[in-house]
């Protein structure tokens, strides 16, 4: 055998030999990469089925198919208003939060108060036609509008008349003790909606949003609503707005709705809707892009109250966080006589903790705001820390 013909078979069977070995790395990468998407997949199913069941069961246990008391609904609606400024429950899950869903948010949030599924789930402008045997029509001025054609596929609904309205003139019949004895939802046009095609489309009805009416409190009124205005109001969008009588400038009131069933008593229960979920923006995280659901980022960063609890009072005391839960410096942990409880802070806190009774999640402004707003003693805020009360409390 000549040399070449010996350096060919040897260069022929190192080349068969690499070509083996990338065959063997390449099915070997293969099959690691087909397990990891096939792992991910599993994920996102199991996130998925555990998300909407949860979901489910959540939501299950506020809306159970037993109407409530009309000291139950009183209740209810009292802690929401009482409660505004420190917290406000979402009644939609964490993965659906959009748009689109400032309809359902109000829709579940009355089947909530009721304890049973009275309303069934529909856009703002088709809402009435959905649930025609649920609600009476009591206000209605959608001959104040009107759509203007820009082009074949551009329809804008612009007022043509400004009627003045007044919620408290609207409402008068429904008035007891300086409040509404029952549930309302107002059909209102957004001056800055995107939904005019929709609204065009369906020939339903002219309003954009939905707002839940919780009463009056002295002059003003207040509205539950999921609304988005700017990019502040992304982080959590729902809202119990104080409203004046005429509503805020930008809500054109178009329809007004009594919800049947949903009468309430003059003094209400000591239960009230309770929920410690992060906001949106913190739920999503740095995983917010268009190829993760938000499903999984829920389920992965998200509380598992995607909807609000209910609670009882016990021994004064209304609790935010569920016994057991892990809880953070400075969250809400819940309510005693209507005063918010935090937990400490802990170091530094500088005046942009500082509330209209000290330094927030600090002992000396629960104490104060206790007494002040509990029990009705003087405010005394700015008046030192607990070391200054210890040493001079009888100047105090």
């Amino acid at each position: 055998m000549s040399t070449v013909t010996w350096n060919e078979r040897a260069l022929r069977q190192l080349k068969t030999q690499k070509e083996f070995a990338m065959k063997k790395f390449l099915n070997r990468r293969t099959r690691i990469v087909g397990a990891v998407l096939i792992g991910v997949m599993s994920f996102c199913l199991f996130a998925w089925w555990r998300v909407s069941v949860t979901n489910k069961q959540q939501l299950a246990a506020i809306v159970s198919g037993a109407h409530r008391t009309p000291e139950e609904i009183r209740g209810l609606t009292d802690k929401m208003i009482a409660w505004r400024e420190h917290f406000t429950p979402s009644f939609l899950p964490q993965h659906a939060w959009n748009e689109a869903r400032c309809a359902g948010t109000v829709i579940t949030a009355v089947n909530a108060f009721a304890g049973t599924e009275i309303l069934r789930n529909a856009s703002a402008w088709e809402f009435a036609r959905v649930n025609d045997e649920q609600v009476n029509l009591v206000f209605d001025r959608s001959e104040d509008f009107v759509f203007k054609t820009v082009s074949e596929t551009e329809h804008h609904l612009e007022e043509t008349r400004d009627s003045p309205v007044k919620l408290s003139a609207i409402l008068r019949p429904f008035i007891v003790n300086g409040t509404t004895d029952r549930l309302f939802v107002v059909g209102y046009h957004y001056k800055q909606t995107h939904s005019d095609e929709k609204i065009f489309a369906a020939n339903t009805g002219k309003n954009s949003h939905l707002m839940l009416l919780l009463g009056r409190q002295k002059e003003n009124w207040l509205g539950y609503h999921f609304f988005r205005r700017d990019e502040a109001d992304v982080a959590f969008p729902f809202k119990v707005q104080s409203l004046h009588d005429d509503m805020s400038q930008d809500f054109d009131v178009v329809y007004v709705w009594e919800i049947k069933n949903t009468r309430m008593a003059a003094k209400g229960a000591s239960i009230a809707f309770v929920q410690n979920q992060k906001p949106i923006g913190w739920t999503r995280g740095w995983l917010s892009i268009p190829l993760i659901p938000t499903h999984i980022t829920s389920f992965l960063f998200g509380d598992e109250d995607q909807f609000p609890r209910i609670e009882k009072e016990v021994d004064g005391v209304i609790g935010v966080v569920p016994d057991g839960r892990r809880w953070s410096n400075g969250d809400l942990l819940g309510f005693t006589c209507d005063v918010p409880v935090y937990g400490h802070r802990g170091g530094p806190s500088g005046e942009g903790a500082r509330g209209e009774f000290g330094l927030k999640g600090q002992c000396v402004e629960f104490a104060n705001h206790y007494l002040a707003k509990g029990r009705g003693y003087k405010n005394l805020t700015h008046t030192g820390d607990a070391d200054s009360y210890f040493w001079h409390a009888r100047s105090k």
